[in-house]
């Protein structure tokens, strides 16, 4: 600019502003110009402020992923869960459930159409009397005279099946029969069939002996544990 009264004019200008920014706000606008230590400070909070802003925005966008993805588990049907539970294959034969897939569902076993069971899921919980009907159907196809040993006691709550089979026993040498006949139909069930979560026990004056109560049992170990608890209980 070559005219001196122009430029002076605008250092005029300049200076009534600094002065009119000093009575409003004291030493802030012109101090916070030219101090080099307030503004790293205030880069510093723009920085963190952004920093601050991207932290809370990816936070919204993980709920809602959380969200999303639990509405659709909402919806997703019970047969992975059975599936990763049970170690089977199933299919739904039929259902009667609500928008979010809450309610009742009934399931077959793909290699056995004849073992169905009732599954009620609410939300991401279930339930279920899988366990039960393998039971009831096994027993049931089991076709051996050791089965009058047994007494059956079947119910239903709320459409889930309780099925028990027991065997009433008074000595020893009763209990050593009842263990050869659960035995016996364990060994008809095969072990990929048969479930040690079966209501399937020996009855004593009211006490309750499982022969089976894990996996991969032999015949002499279910036979000496459940000696071993019937001499508990007589003792």
């Amino acid at each position: 600019m070559d005219n001196k009264n122009d430029w002076e004019e605008l250092e005029a200008w300049d200076s009534q502003r600094i002065e009119e920014q000093k009575s409003r706000f004291g030493e802030y606008p012109e101090g916070f110009r030219k101090n080099k230590k307030i503004d790293k400070i205030t880069k510093g909070m723009d920085i963190s402020l952004k920093v601050i802003r991207g932290i809370f925005f990816t936070i919204i966008a993980l709920a809602f992923l959380v969200y999303v993805l639990y509405t659709m588990s909402l919806k997703v049907s019970p047969t992975g869960q059975i599936e990763d539970l049970y170690k089977v294959k199933v299919k739904i034969a039929s259902e009667n459930v609500d928008k979010n897939g809450s309610g009742t569902y009934t399931l077959e076993l793909k290699n056995n159409k004849d073992i169905k069971f009732t599954v009620i899921k609410h939300g991401q919980s279930l339930i279920d009397d899988f366990s039960d009907n393998c039971q009831k159907y096994y027993f049931n196809t089991w076709d051996s005279p050791k089965k009058e040993l047994f007494s059956v006691k079947e119910s239903h709550n709320n459409e889930l099946l309780s099925y028990e089979t027991y065997i009433e026993i008074n000595n020893e040498e009763e209990l050593k029969t009842g263990v050869g006949a659960i035995n016996d139909l364990v060994e008809f069930c095969g072990n990929e069939n048969f479930y040690p979560t079966w209501n399937m026990y020996l009855s004593y004056e009211g006490h309750r002996i499982y022969p089976y109560e894990q996996n991969n049992v032999s015949s002499e170990e279910a036979l000496n544990k459940s000696l071993e608890k019937f001499h508990s209980f007589v003792n």
